[in-house]
């Protein structure tokens, strides 16, 4: 598969992962909101997946830009 059709075909799964990580970020507002005990575990949960979303993004950022 090349690099073009790869990227397309990212794009979707890429999109979703977005939306859940949205998700969890609005259930630890909640939860912080609501003084839950699980709530700084949610949060260090979210912040790791949005690092991890973020450095993604960039990698395939580098390989649109180097077509």
């Amino acid at each position: 598969m090349d690099e073009k059709k790869l990227l397309v075909k990212l794009e979707e799964p890429l999109e979703r992962l977005h939306c859940g990580i949205k998700a969890i970020e609005l259930m630890t507002l909640g939860m912080k909101c609501e003084e839950e005990p699980y709530a700084d575990g949610f949060r260090a949960a979210w912040e790791y997946l949005q690092s991890a979303e973020t450095g993604i993004r960039e990698a395939l950022e580098l390989v649109k830009t180097e077509e």
